[in-house]
């Protein structure tokens, strides 16, 4: 099994890459998503969080804002990692469940991982290959408010995030979403077929 970490800045396009992945047939674990659930009532983080953040994060039915915490945590780079310290092990924990459990029934497929902090928190030793989504910064800003955020916001959650940078200069592929979806499309199909030579070449490896 060849694993593979998509990431990317704030509305990259992290989502779309790793969704054409999934569509050519590699299995796709959504860190964010893992991410998200593990604040949920019930779940592991839930407590932690309301308890480092308060408990006025919570809505009408019980479950945490993700905007307002969004709103009081990236504003400040020391509430970013400590909110990462308090979610990320549970996040590890399940990627590593659902590696497995891929590995099991495809031992000789490509697994994609997308996670927006894979070289921040997940490390690039869990993985075997790192594509970077990347495009300009102004239209990370653009989408981002086409989505109905602020600049501002935008801008903050940029901050907290790896330098442009230094994801390309760790990438081992790159896919630049700059212009249409057609043109990210030719490029995944490209990056596919190179990665499926990879996975054929590496035969079938212990997950994560």
């Amino acid at each position: 099994m060849l694993k593979v970490g998509v990431t990317g800045g704030l509305a990259c396009g992290k989502s779309t890459v790793a969704a054409m992945l999934a569509e050519k047939g590699c299995g796709l674990i959504n860190a964010d998503g893992l991410g998200h659930q593990a604040i949920t009532p019930g779940e592991p983080a839930y407590e932690a969080v309301l308890a480092e953040f308060g408990r006025d994060l919570l809505d009408a039915q019980g479950r945490v804002d993700r905007a307002r915490l969004a709103a009081r945590v990236f504003s400040n780079p020391e509430r970013v990692q400590r909110l990462n310290q308090l979610v990320h092990p549970h996040i590890l924990q399940r990627i590593e469940q659902e590696a497995r459990a891929f590995a099991r029934l495809h031992p000789d497929g490509i697994l994609v991982i997308e996670a927006a902090l894979l070289l921040e928190a997940f490390a690039e030793a869990r993985v075997d290959r790192v594509v970077v989504v990347d495009c300009s910064e102004q239209q990370q800003v653009e989408r981002f408010r086409a989505k109905g955020g602020t600049a501002e916001e935008a801008r903050q959650r940029m901050a907290a995030q790896m330098s442009r940078a230094e994801r390309l200069r760790r990438a081992h592929y790159v896919v630049d979403t700059t212009g249409t979806l057609e043109e990210t499309r030719r490029q995944v199909e490209d990056l596919f077929e190179k990665l499926s030579a990879e996975a054929a070449r590496s035969g079938p490896q212990t997950p994560l």
